[in-house]
């Protein structure tokens, strides 16, 4: 009997041990699996396992998505929507002076809304020689009548009876930095309100302008960007990442009359100057030097006898803030107060950027020697 119950409880416990065993072996396959498939899954699947393992910590983006760009991304979408209902598009009807049977051709630019009461600037060259202006605001169309412009500065100031506009943010001149965010809005060949964005690639170019129906202009201080800008964005608004105006869209360098990154707007700060003067005088008083030159660099100005380059004075006009302040024929100018010029259109942009009757120093090379004057600019008649 003993035997018999021995012989039970060893045939137990035997059985126990296997069914043990086997349990063991069964939890160690399936950790083993485990193992053997997250190294084996990346190259069988094309999975990246640390991605896998990681995926509840990290947001669902390819390493190139960077926070940044995403930043970036948003800041256009806020930008396109605090800034839109401020850029209008203008279609005119113009005459074309150059032509032989003054045909009327139609026209396409855009506006920023620069007061609540309905005034909006512009290009003047997008409402020049207009028979009829039209502002298309969302769903509604304004005729428009021009206040005044000024083709120096290539901005004109319209308006149309409405109110209650809503005007944008402007920006700081000494805000717009180089490389920060630029959004263009505008309307490109009559596409309303369309949205480009790129970078501040330049401050302070100075741009010679050849146009058919008018002499050469230079035009000075602008900010240049590679935000795409096309015709029709001329008079639309170039903004930062914070929904401020910093410059209105002007002019392009192309050859091939589209865009090829190279864009160029008038600073905020000084279309709103001229306006300004527009909408309370009519017109524009332009500061005046009262010298015709050239610019050289410092081989000719080597040859002249001086020791910079600047713009060497070939003319002294008489009876103006030049003679008066003594200037001569065959002085180097190399500074307008603290600002270094080079080129004729540097001396320009820098006396442009002063008001009438204000005092600059003209710092000159006269004989290999430094000299500096005091003048005062008089209106340009």
């Amino acid at each position: 009997m003993d035997d018999l119950e021995n012989y039970g409880e060893d045939e137990y416990s035997y059985t126990d041990r296997l069914r043990r065993n086997y349990l063991l072996t069964a939890v160690i396959s399936f950790f083993l699996g485990i193992v053997v498939s997250y190294f084996a899954a990346e190259s069988l699947l094309g999975v990246d396992t640390s991605d896998v393992l990681n995926s509840h910590n990290t947001p669902k983006i390819n390493e190139t998505d960077s926070s940044e760009k995403l930043i970036v991304e948003g800041s256009v979408i806020n930008v396109a929507k605090k800034v839109k209902p401020s850029v209008v598009n203008i279609q005119t009807e113009q005459k074309v002076p150059a032509s032989k049977k003054n045909q009327n051709v139609d026209g396409v630019g855009s506006g920023i809304i620069i007061r609540k009461d309905g005034y909006i600037i512009t290009n003047e060259h997008v409402v020049a020689h207009a028979k009829k202006i039209i502002v298309n605001f969302k769903g509604e169309k304004k005729k428009a009548h021009i206040i005044g412009s000024d083709k120096a500065t290539d901005i004109a100031v319209i308006k149309v009876d409405k109110n209650n506009l809503t005007v944008p943010e402007f920006a700081q001149e000494s805000r717009v930095k180089v490389g920060e965010l630029a959004v263009a809005i505008g309307s490109p060949f009559g596409f309303q309100r369309s949205v480009t964005a790129g970078v501040v690639s330049a401050l302070d170019r100075n741009v010679t302008v050849n146009d058919e129906f008018v002499s050469p202009r230079t035009y000075s201080d602008l900010i240049q960007t590679d935000a795409a800008i096309n015709p029709g964005n001329s008079g639309g608004a170039l903004s930062n990442k914070e929904g401020e105006i910093i410059g209105m869209n002007s002019l392009i360098y192309s050859n091939t009359g589209v865009s090829q990154g190279i864009g160029f707007a008038i600073p905020i700060s000084k279309a709103k100057k001229i306006a300004t003067e527009i909408i309370e005088k009519g017109d524009v008083s332009r500061p005046f030097l009262g010298v015709l030159g050239k610019g050289q660099s410092q081989e000719q100005s080597d040859d002249e006898g001086a020791s910079e380059s600047g713009v060497f004075i070939k003319k002294v006009m008489k009876n103006s803030p030049a003679e008066i302040g003594g200037l001569l024929k065959g002085d180097v100018i190399t500074k307008v107060d603290e600002e270094s010029v080079s080129s004729i259109e540097d001396l320009i942009g820098a006396i442009s950027s002063k008001s009438v009757g204000d005092k600059v120093t003209i710092t000159i090379i006269r004989k290999d020697k430094n000299k500096s004057f005091v003048i005062e600019l008089q209106e340009k008649d």
